[in-house]
């Protein structure tokens, strides 16, 4: 299974325990559900993984929320998902339904 890299973001700096670690004691029910769908924006790939570079830095947007405050860049690497479809295709690749 082969890493990709996928693109760089701007994380803000309180959604990072959540992508990390899944801890939401400090999150509100709203931004946990906000990282989750940006988590949902990368359909195709799994096992994501965020490489932070250098320090974090105040912004006027993010690629979360889109609002302003403390971001860190960060590169997004993934496996890119292979769809099994064995099932749908016999010898010679003949297609069954």
């Amino acid at each position: 299974m082969t890493i990709t890299e996928i693109s760089t973001v701007k994380i803000p700096v309180w959604a990072i325990q959540f992508i990390e670690y899944g801890e939401t004691d400090d999150l509100t029910p709203d931004e946990e559900r906000i990282v989750r769908l940006f988590l949902k924006s990368f359909p195709d790939y799994e096992g994501l993984c965020f490489d932070y570079q250098g320090e974090h830095y105040f912004s006027h947007d993010n690629d979360v929320d889109g609002l302003g405050g403390d971001v860190i860049d960060a590169v997004v690497y993934g496996h890119y998902k292979m769809v099994d479809d064995s099932r749908s295709y016999g010898p010679q690749g003949a297609h069954h339904e």
